[in-house]
């Protein structure tokens, strides 16, 4: 077995027989001149230019329809960090009535029960008929203590 060696472009690493690009048609080859390239009148640099053109205004599209696309993305942010807020205050008021009774509305249900424990993102709650209710905190409507507090 012998090696083969093949010489590739080192603009665009075809095999230097079978590329074209304006690198190789300035570039020699094992000792031999290339050529000028080909002058900018070309129908080569048409090509280029043409598509080139192409391309930009492909991008002025896409930047087009991004910027009619920031309004929603603002309002979704917005909903987002709103949303997070109204967790962490969920959240908050669990975590200072940890042992003390609540009655939660949730989206399934209303619980009425001492808050055991608080998760990141799920509160666990006994019941009178110690019956454990576990409540994501994106199910929670609204919740109060026994003093009237809540959010």
């Amino acid at each position: 077995m012998g090696v083969l060696y093949i010489e590739t472009c080192e603009a665009c690493f075809k095999p230097r027989r079978r590329c074209c690009c304006s690198y190789c048609e300035t570039v020699p080859r094992r000792g031999r001149t290339r050529p000028n390239p080909p002058p900018p009148g070309s129908d080569r640099y048409d090509e280029i230019f043409r598509r080139l053109a192409q391309l930009e205004d492909i991008v002025w599209d896409l930047r087009r329809d991004f910027n009619a696309l920031v309004p929603t993305i603002n309002a979704i942010r917005e909903f987002i960090n709103r949303q997070q807020g109204r967790l962490e205050a969920i959240r908050l008021f669990f975590e200072a009535n940890v042992g003390e009774p609540v009655t939660v509305v949730a989206t399934f249900d209303v619980i009425e029960g001492v808050v055991e424990m608080v998760g990141a993102d799920t509160v666990v709650i006994r019941t009178s008929n110690d019956d454990i209710v576990i409540i994501p905190f994106s199910s929670v409507i609204t919740a109060s203590n026994g003093e009237g507090t809540g959010i």
